[in-house]
């Protein structure tokens, strides 16, 4: 298993340790580690919704595809379920899946 994936399983069973050493990984610039503090965000309860965004933006941004393919799909199934999102967020959810599958 992957160090930051493991890094992520532990902060998800309450491990505050590996959470933040799993935060400095993603602050360090790891594409991985970003992705999988986004995913940490997103398994939390509501609110947290902001931070894996921002987490799994800068995940795609640095070349993950996991996260390209996550964020472009999410912003497409949740414009169809008639969310609000703005030109921007449509725009850069195309642009991802086209990345990931072009």
């Amino acid at each position: 298993m992957d160090y930051n994936k493991r890094l992520l399983n532990e902060a998800l069973a309450g491990n505050r340790g590996s959470l933040k050493e799993l935060e400095a990984n993603a602050a360090s610039g790891s594409s991985d580690a970003q992705f999988c503090l986004a995913q940490f965000y997103a398994s939390r309860k509501e609110g947290e919704d902001s931070l894996s965004l921002y987490w799994m933006k800068k995940a795609a941004s640095n070349g993950s595809n996991e996260a390209r393919k996550f964020l472009g799909l999410s912003l497409v199934e949740k414009n169809e379920d008639g969310f609000e999102l703005s030109s921007e967020d449509i725009i850069l959810g195309v642009r991802l899946l086209l990345n990931f599958f072009g």
